[in-house]
């Protein structure tokens, strides 16, 4: 933890902090997730020791951490052993910190993008814990989540600055409902980064067809016949486009889209037999008049 920070142990908040805030400036977040959230971790654990240590020695006069009554619960209806309940209100200190007072106008004004560019800078101060109250994350969710304009990587910053991205890959762990909607913005950033990789890259080798299907899928090749296989992987791939449709506005052609549906129905696939039948005649007939021909 302390090894994390690059100082040695100690009860001055501040010099975590600061200890902190230094090694941020070294780390991109978006390049080494992994290095930003061992420092994060680290940062968090060393208040969360001090937090501790400052509880055992006056525990009558030191609160826990404000935290949010369950749903459905008012403050009214909590028990006498949990004195220390706050308010469910999303942003603690907005009067206290300046950085936090202008994040809730943010939010409050549905900004998506500058609301990241403050929560970034008050993730750095350490004012937003990496488990944030439930209300303050229904609130940035309900803004950020609804800016379908917001660039795929910045929201993807977003959720691996929380840990949230996990839930993307998990099998056994399903999302909580409160951040179900953002995985679903994840999932479409990560499908679509997907298909262009494939288009880019799998022209050769074992992964040929997933080429040729992601560049059926985007536009970039249309062909004369659509194969049995093709037509089986585009059928999964427009259940994924459907899935994802509210977060790819844009990136797909409506026109291409309707034909791509269409060409994934039986109807297209029975025209295409008959197409290919036409074909294989029109070969043998072709053939067999060569035959015919009088030799030299």
């Amino acid at each position: 933890m302390w090894h994390e920070l690059g100082i040695e142990p100690t009860s001055d908040p501040n010099a975590i902090r600061s200890a902190y805030a230094r090694r941020l400036k070294n780390i991109d977040s978006d390049r080494d997730p992994e290095a930003f959230q061992r420092l994060r971790q680290a940062y968090e654990a060393a208040l969360a020791s001090l937090a501790r240590d400052e509880q055992s020695d006056v525990r009558p006069t030191i609160a826990p951490r404000a935290m949010s009554p369950p749903r459905g619960v008012s403050l009214a209806e909590t028990t006498e052993n949990e004195p220390h309940l706050a308010e469910p209100v999303g942003l603690p200190d907005v009067d206290t910190h300046p950085v936090l007072g202008a994040l809730d106008r943010a939010l409050t004004e549905r900004d998506a993008g500058r609301a990241l560019a403050l929560l970034d800078e008050a993730v750095a101060k350490g004012f937003v814990p990496l488990t944030p109250d439930e209300g303050f994350i229904d609130r940035l969710l309900d803004v950020v989540v609804a800016g379908a304009s917001l660039p795929a990587d910045t929201f993807s910053r977003l959720m691996r600055t929380f840990g949230w991205d996990a839930y993307l890959d998990a099998v056994s762990m399903a999302a909580p409902p409160s951040i179900a909607r953002a995985i679903e913005r994840l999932g479409a950033a990560a499908w679509f980064a997907h298909l262009l990789a494939d288009a880019r890259t799998c022209r050769f080798g074992a992964r040929v067809k997933d080429g040729a299907a992601a560049r059926l899928m985007l536009g970039r090749h249309r062909p004369l016949l659509i194969m049995d296989w093709m037509r089986r992987r585009l059928r999964a791939e427009l259940a994924q486009f459907e899935r994802y449709e509210p977060w790819l506005d844009g990136r797909f052609d409506p026109d291409h889209i309707r034909w791509l549906r269409w060409a994934a129905t039986d109807e297209a696939a029975r025209r295409e037999a008959r197409k290919l039948l036409c074909f294989w005649i029109a070969l043998a007939a072709l053939l067999a008049v060569i035959a015919l021909l009088p030799g030299p």
